[in-house]
């Protein structure tokens, strides 16, 4: 039986924030002879908001879910303070892994949070800080449910192109999208071997 032969026709569903709607085309394009690839009508932003749209996700007919969340909860609210404070964000995560894993017999697969840019950092300084903890809340709860983490942190990180590899200092050019997303693809399909 052929590598090929055993992927074909394996369903793929990608959730996250605007990152995960910004890299879906190039999975999916990645993947159209290996795999159908969908992701979520609307964002998955925060931990709260998936928590209260998770019933609703298509999670039993997968063969792997892949959620990107985490850096909507550490961006500052009103107050100056993340939306989501790390202790909420653990308590969140850990319900969110909780009902993926009771509710989908599908491989599931996380990635952690990219870095801002340097100009980003002149609004917000202590922001690749506190993706860094939040990361590290993420690594920490998935290696528990022995979940793996794509790491989109290190990608950014060892990516060239420095601050032209962003378009607004926290998203990317299409370049770093497709080639993302060709590393995640690959790594998704791994996930079957």
């Amino acid at each position: 039986m052929s590598y090929t032969y055993l992927i074909t026709g394996m369903k793929i569903l990608l959730a996250g924030s605007s990152h995960t709607r910004l890299f879906f085309p190039y999975v999916r394009q990645y993947l159209k002879d290996r795999a159908s690839v969908t992701a979520l009508p609307e964002d998955a932003g925060r931990t709260d908001e998936i928590l209260s749209s998770l019933p609703a996700w298509p999670l039993e007919e997968q063969d792997i879910i892949h959620i990107y969340s985490g850096h909507r909860d550490l961006a500052p609210g009103p107050d100056g303070e993340p939306y989501i404070r790390p202790e909420q964000f653990r308590r969140n995560l850990q319900s969110i892994i909780k009902q993926v894993l009771n509710r989908a017999s599908a491989k599931i697969v996380f990635s952690n949070v990219p870095p801002v840019s340097k100009n980003f950092l002149r609004e917000d300084p202590d922001r690749n800080n506190r993706i860094l903890l939040y990361n590290g809340i993420i690594e920490e709860l998935t290696g528990n449910a022995r979940i793996p983490v794509h790491d989109f942190w290190t990608f950014i990180t060892r990516y060239e192109g420095g601050e032209a590899k962003y378009i607004d200092g926290l998203h990317f050019t299409r370049e770093v999208y497709r080639d993302f997303a060709k590393a995640l693809a690959m790594y998704l399909i791994g996930r079957v071997k």
